[in-house]
């Protein structure tokens, strides 16, 4: 009788168990789930972050940056002044050469041509208009503003030529008296100088003309 009523219980104990397996749901197919690796994560990180790059110095090259998104039809008259007044600079480390940009008329000139380049595409952009850069913030204090306003875009020509020939006809004068000082090894650190001067002269030039031109189109 023992041994029967054990055997009884194990049959209704599966029977049970049987039960329960049928009624549960159906099992649901794995979902793949994917896992970057970390080197997976550094390249994707890497991608974005020279494809942003590359889209700022788009932004940059097309003078979006500081002319605005019409900025490209702007590049002409600032790419000619970075190739010529580069060029120039570099001329005065070839022993022998003096820099066109050493002299205060070559400067000048540059200066006036910005000068120029910049009134020329704000009167373009803003017509009679452009008149309104002249007279303040304020229509009743134009006459006071007015006067100078006038003087200080005199000024502008005035010291991007004097920046210009100030800084490379020195840097010129330095070099050369160390050239025929000790003509070897001495004056290597004075020519890099004289890059990286060369260089920095022509960003300055160009970045100042670019602000003037952004400037002047502006609407007020």
């Amino acid at each position: 009788m023992r041994f029967g009523g054990k055997a009884r219980y194990l049959q209704a104990d599966q029977r049970r168990t049987r039960g329960n397996v049928a009624s549960a749901p159906p099992a649901r197919p794995r979902q793949l789930i994917r896992c970057n690796l970390p080197g997976e994560a550094q390249i994707g990180d890497g991608n974005t972050q020279r494809r942003q790059q590359q889209s700022a110095m788009r932004d940059r090259v097309h003078g979006h940056g500081r002319l605005g998104h019409g900025g490209r039809k702007f590049m002409a008259p600032i790419g000619t002044f970075a190739v010529l007044i580069l060029v120039s600079n570099l001329l005065g480390l070839v022993p022998g050469c003096m820099p066109p940009t050493g002299n205060i008329i070559v400067t000048l000139s540059l200066a006036l041509c910005s000068f120029v380049t910049y009134n020329f595409y704000g009167i373009r952009a803003q017509g009679l208009g452009y008149i309104k850069h002249f007279m303040g913030p304020i229509l009743v204090m134009a006459p006071l503003f007015f006067p100078i306003e006038v003087v200080s875009h005199i000024a502008r020509p005035m010291s991007l030529a004097i920046r210009l020939f100030g800084n490379i006809f020195g840097d010129h004068q330095v070099s050369g008296v160390f050239l025929h000082l000790v003509p070897f090894a001495v004056p290597v650190p004075f020519i890099l100088l004289g890059i990286f001067v060369a260089f920095v002269q022509t960003l300055v030039f160009c970045l100042l003309s670019m602000i003037y031109i952004s400037q002047a189109v502006e609407h007020h």
